[in-house]
């Protein structure tokens, strides 16, 4: 229990500052990430909405240089795994399993046009 402890304050005090920095649509796209009610597969596990939120945040900051906006961030960060070259998979409760590069591309397009068409 101390250890996931350890792990979550690590988690909160490496992510929280890197937010602040972030580009406004990779905020938005980590956290629709964050508030979906998808299960997201990685490596063959499945995590919560909010692990897989956390789990690109730390991926964003140790590797931000590759991530200038939404689009970079998608392609060279979000959408496999860095380590085994396998795509990330999203399931969510009212839609098939796509890749979370196809999800997130679609919330880009949601982000992108309410930037269009303020309301």
């Amino acid at each position: 229990m101390t250890r996931i402890k350890f792990i979550l304050i690590f988690i909160i005090t490496v992510t929280c500052p890197v937010m602040a920095t972030m580009p406004k649509d990779i905020q938005f796209l980590i956290e629709q990430v964050k508030k979906s009610d998808c299960i997201f597969f990685r490596n063959g596990s499945a995590f919560t909405a909010k692990e897989a939120a956390n789990h690109l945040t730390l991926k964003y900051n140790n590797g931000k240089r590759y991530a200038k906006n939404g689009n970079d961030f998608i392609n060279n960060i979000a959408s496999k795994s860095s380590w085994t070259g396998i795509n990330y998979k999203i399931k969510c409760s009212n839609s098939d399993e796509i890749t979370t590069n196809k999800w997130l591309f679609n919330q880009l397009k949601y982000y992108n046009k309410s930037l269009d068409h303020p309301k």
